[in-house]
């Protein structure tokens, strides 16, 4: 693989992993923030052929769900100025526990001058506790046997960030939506294969509540996902315009919303495996 910026090279039938540290400026690396007031956001990676085939246009999609990224209410650093060296760092009281990530520079850093300031640092706090280090960083790994149908040469790549709505619960939606359409027998509560939690000796009945609606919730989605083929082809005949167009029967999410383009349609360029020209 070979970079040029974010355009990407790439050989057909490679294993290739994109890897980009997502930046709010073009000049500098300014981290890139995920609010924390989206709904199960999830990072959209489109690869699509550049130009139309005689049947039709290639286009395949990725989904990164990006959990593990601590994810904050401000969308924009906040700076906290210029901290001496060996001086530890507290949190603004103003500043509730994951509302923003805070920017500084070193006393002891010198100018860049390309930037015309020091270089900048970031910490965020759980409770108090502050957590050095953080970056957006996207990786997305393609397989061989991925990579091996890009017969073409020329194709683009996207990233977009998008709030959804899992595929199980969005068809269990779906049923709740529309409850006089002749579905197929729908899993209950009563069902025996769902191993219902029990109340723990000192566990409230808020906390149990809401550890069973967990232990339910997921026991249902797995029997939605269980019968994925038969419930989509249902939905897409008897509700047509309940699925998205872009949404298919293998998709991880039912639904996306409030878009957020991250990197506009980008080269990916396949040099074409001679084995399979010969």
């Amino acid at each position: 693989m070979l970079s040029f910026g974010n355009e990407r090279v790439i050989q057909q039938g490679e294993d290739w992993t994109l890897d980009i540290l997502l930046s709010q400026s073009s000049l500098e690396y300014i981290p890139f923030i995920v609010s924390s007031v989206r709904s199960a956001p999830m990072f959209v990676i489109t690869v699509a052929s550049a130009k139309y085939e005689k049947t039709q246009r290639y286009v395949v999609t990725y989904w990164l769900d990006p959990t593990e990224l601590p994810k904050f209410y401000q969308t924009v650093p906040v700076y906290l100025g210029e901290i001496p060296w060996n001086t530890p760092i507290s949190k603004p009281s103003e500043y509730g526990e994951m509302e923003a990530l805070f920017q500084y520079t070193k006393a002891e850093d010198v100018i860049d001058p390309n930037l015309g300031h020091k270089p900048y640092y970031y910490v965020y706090f759980i409770g108090n506790e502050p957590t050095y280090g953080y970056e957006c960083r996207l990786v997305a790994q393609f397989t061989s046997e991925e990579t091996s149908k890009w017969e073409s040469q020329d194709y683009l790549y996207q990233i977009t960030l998008v709030d959804t709505i899992s595929m199980a619960d969005y068809i269990n939606l779906a049923h709740d939506t529309y409850p006089t359409l002749k579905w197929m027998d729908w899993v209950e509560v009563t069902d025996p294969a769902w191993e219902k939690p029990t109340q723990e000796l000192h566990e409230s009945n808020e906390d149990y509540e809401l550890r069973l609606q967990i232990s339910w919730t997921a026991f249902r989605n797995e029997w939605i996902l269980n019968n994925i083929e038969v419930l989509f082809t249902f939905i897409k005949a008897r509700i047509p315009n309940w699925f998205q167009t872009d949404i298919e029967v293998d998709s991880p999410v039912g639904y996306v919303g409030a878009s957020q383009v991250i990197l506009t349609p980008t080269n990916l360029q396949v040099n074409s495996n001679l084995r399979k020209i010969i």
